[in-house]
């Protein structure tokens, strides 16, 4: 009984039984779930058993409401029978309790207050020795069925391209060492493009008011030629030298169909064909550089899939890539001159409109990858993402970066609609996070 006891004041107290109309329904309940128990009980118990248990739950239920009616108001109806319950002889006691069972029994229900409900699954029986022990809400309920996750599909293998790391809570670029090349070919080629940038950087300052866009390409450009010709970030190179062409094609273009825009001066003019000419031939001499000229130009032929993935690749640029909340510094400066460009003339104008794509790509799935792929940030927990066991800096990146993919989603989907891989890949990622990112 005392466990009767125990269970049925901690169900009381926990639905607020202060009202008998609350206690009232859990000791229905509590009978309901005793009754249901005992009869499904395998093998059948016996009668004495079945009735010890009923006669335990009948007394449990009396103790309680006893101690209930000690504290009960002034106005409470079976206050009144209190006093005399205590004091009354065995005979008299008998008459007061039926009279307790009888108001308990025919208590009218209030209307304003729905009963609380306790399921049978909440009551457990157990044996032991001969005796059956029930509880009431124990200590181990049944677990709750987890949801079924969309099967996970493999993760796209890109070779091309920028890599990205989590550096210090943001996405970084990596350098890569260049792979095989003809180190006097290239060095030679490397020396002049420096010099024929460092000749050209006092026409960049004249016109740096009117073309900021192309002179703060061309300064980037110069920074990221500083390293040794073996240690160069062929990728960026390539990406912001194509942008600083696009940019001098661009404004070359313009003054020759004698648009309202500037011309470029025929000193600055002459000093970017110069690069151009050194450009193309020092990216062709690095296999991973040419392997990004020939992409390109396969990119550039179908303008269909450019027109549809423009509008919401400008988005993802601005929000992934060139975004400082949640990527470093000196990525953004190498990034900053390839949306610039497409941002202003467009996709298919240049090869900068590869470049843009493998950034947007290329960040975004190396985001997806710190958050769900390694257990760095989240990961893949028998397939179950744990979005809670977050630690800075890691945390510091998912909590800037998961509000800017759950609201990007229909753009990252149209974007990346070519590819059945990639969509599908992003669909399970968008899914994921928006079932999960709650629990963050």
């Amino acid at each position: 009984m005392a466990d009767f006891v125990s269970v049925l004041k901690k169900q009381i107290e926990k639905n607020g039984g202060r009202s008998f109309e609350v206690r009232k329904q859990i000791y229905n309940s509590a009978r309901a779930v005793l009754a249901k128990n005992l009869g499904e009980y395998q093998p059948p118990l016996a009668p004495e058993v079945v009735s010890k248990q009923t006669r335990s739950l009948e007394n449990a239920i009396s103790t309680v409401e006893r101690d209930y009616l000690k504290s009960a108001p002034s106005d409470d109806p079976l206050a009144e029978l209190l006093s005399e319950l205590e004091t009354a002889d065995e005979e008299t006691l008998a008459i007061l309790e039926a009279e307790v069972s009888r108001r308990i029994r025919d208590w009218p229900p209030p209307k304003e207050q729905p009963p609380p409900r306790m399921k049978a699954e909440a009551g457990r029986l157990e044996l032991s020795g001969k005796d059956a022990h029930f509880s009431i809400g124990g200590p181990n309920p049944a677990p709750p069925r987890a949801r079924i996750r969309p099967v996970r599909p493999p993760a796209p293998k890109i070779n091309e391209g920028p890599k990205f790391e989590l550096r210090d809570g943001k996405l970084a670029g990596t350098v890569h060492a260049p792979g095989s090349f003809n180190e006097r070919t290239q060095s030679e080629l490397h020396r002049r493009l420096q010099a024929t940038l460092s000749e050209a950087d006092a026409h960049f300052a004249k016109i740096e008011n009117k073309f900021p866009e192309l002179v703060k390409a061309a300064r980037e450009y110069s920074t990221l030629l500083q390293p040794a010709t073996s240690e160069l970030d062929i990728v960026s190179i390539y990406s912001v030298g194509t942008s600083l062409l696009g940019f001098s094609d661009a404004y070359r273009e313009q003054n020759i169909a004698r648009t309202l825009a500037e011309p470029l001066e025929p000193q600055t003019a002459a000093s970017l064909q110069a690069i151009s000419r050194i450009h193309a031939a020092f990216i062709m001499g690095f296999e991973e550089g040419s392997d990004l000229v020939r992409k390109s130009d396969e990119f550039l032929l179908d303008s269909q899939r450019i027109r549809e993935m423009e509008k919401p690749g400008n988005i993802l640029l601005t929000d992934f890539v060139t975004n400082t909340k949640i990527v470093e510094k000196s990525t953004v400066q190498a990034n900053r001159p390839i949306a610039d460009y497409v941002i202003q003339f467009g996709w298919a104008g240049s090869r900068a409109g590869y470049a843009a794509y493998v950034s947007v790509r290329n960040s975004i799935l190396a985001t997806a990858k710190i958050l769900l792929g390694d257990l760095s940030v989240a990961g893949v927990i028998n397939g179950s993402v744990a979005l809670g066991v977050l630690l800075s800096p890691e945390f510091d990146f998912a909590r800037n970066v998961l509000p800017i993919l759950r609201a990007h989603g229909p753009d990252m989907i149209a974007f990346f609609s070519h590819s059945p891989e990639l969509r599908a890949y992003i669909e399970w990622i968008i899914d994921v996070l928006e079932k999960d990112y709650k629990d963050l």
